[in-house]
């Protein structure tokens, strides 16, 4: 079993934290992209706090923050 903290779906890549829209589960922040030999699957954490595992092809949107820039002072 090997864990990875990146993602590319539906084009766009994935880190730990972006938010996904998945089918039947809805808006979740992704952890980690495990495979094993056999299979592999998503784990992501719902508004509830719960760790959720779905298939890759279950992803319908990412969704991405806009993200502050620092100021150099």
């Amino acid at each position: 079993m090997h864990k990875h903290d990146t993602f590319t779906a539906n084009g766009r890549h994935i880190e730990k934290g972006t938010e996904l829209t998945v089918r039947g589960i809805g808006r979740v922040k992704f952890l980690a992209y495990v495979t094993t030999d056999t299979t592999d699957w998503v784990d992501a954490v719902d508004k509830n706090r719960m760790i959720r595992s779905f298939k890759p092809a279950d992803i319908k949107r990412v969704h991405y923050k806009k993200k502050g820039v620092a100021r150099i002072v």
